[in-house]
């Protein structure tokens, strides 16, 4: 791959970080907390740790991809004999 290719790969890698930031970033604003000090902790986790950052953010607040959803995720313990069907 060129120069050119690896700079546009990177370029649409920052992209696509830059907005999954944003988003998360909207879901903690409307996230409620306590106190402002540990949201603005979650702020700077998110967008100064690349990546690392925003995984440890959907697990910790269990918002995202992390709360489940009708489509395979669960919030809960699944009986044994709940074959998911």
């Amino acid at each position: 791959m060129s120069d050119e290719g690896y700079k546009a790969l990177l370029g649409m890698f920052a992209i696509a970080y830059f907005l999954a930031n944003i988003a998360l970033t909207i879901e903690l604003h409307h996230y409620p907390m306590k106190s402002r000090v540990s949201k603005v902790f979650y702020y700077l986790l998110v967008w100064l740790i690349p990546l690392i950052g925003a995984i440890s953010v959907h697990k910790k607040l269990k918002i995202g991809w992390a709360k489940g959803s009708r489509f395979g995720g669960h919030n809960g313990p699944v009986d044994p004999g709940d074959s998911g069907f």
